[in-house]
């Protein structure tokens, strides 16, 4: 073999190792702390810090622009609504995370998906309350959250007060009933 060949292969073998390593790294399961996915950083962080066994509240890293600040004045109008509703988000929980419904469907896994509105009927943002033990990677949190941008958006009456911020709409997530 000449030199020329041996490096070739070197190189493919090095490219395949470092996307194997890559992937192994973006399937980890959300833990408490800085959770990276390819395009977003995730900050995980326990619900509720008296119960050891608590779930985890999982937020982008970006939140702060759409996240509703304390002493914030929030606007709780029932006429804002999803307009796929939950279909649209279970349609996509079903792509997302296919042959793992499964097993949450086992263990009545704890899923609640909070979706941020914008004036213009847009989502903001989405973040994620977990169960402990949920066997769910950043890159599928960042998959479901993307194809919710993507595919989902809001109907804001026209004459709703644009001075406070709309409240999140929160959707638990029945596994059962997917």
């Amino acid at each position: 073999m000449n030199e020329q060949n041996y490096r070739s292969y070197l190189f493919l073998i090095s490219v395949f190792l470092l996307y194997i390593c890559c992937s192994c790294v973006q399937q980890k399961r959300i833990s408490l702390g800085v959770n990276k996915a390819s395009r977003t950083t995730f900050i995980a962080k326990k619900a509720d810090s008296k119960r050891p066994n608590s779930s985890i509240y999982v937020l982008d890293a970006d939140s702060n622009r759409y996240k509703i600040k304390q002493g914030q004045k929030v606007l709780n109008d029932v006429r804002v609504k999803l307009n796929g509703g939950k279909t649209v988000v279970h349609e996509i929980i079903r792509e997302v995370l296919g042959p793992k419904i499964a097993e949450f469907q086992k263990t009545m896994v704890v899923f609640i998906v909070r979706i941020y509105p914008d004036f213009d009927g847009n989502v903001l943002g989405v973040d994620f309350l977990i169960g402990k033990d949920v066997n769910m990677s950043a890159k599928e949190l960042e998959q479901i959250s993307r194809k919710i941008k993507e595919r989902e958006g809001f109907y804001v009456p026209e004459d709703i007060d644009r001075r406070y911020r709309l409240t999140p709409i929160g959707l638990r997530v029945n596994f059962n009933k997917l």
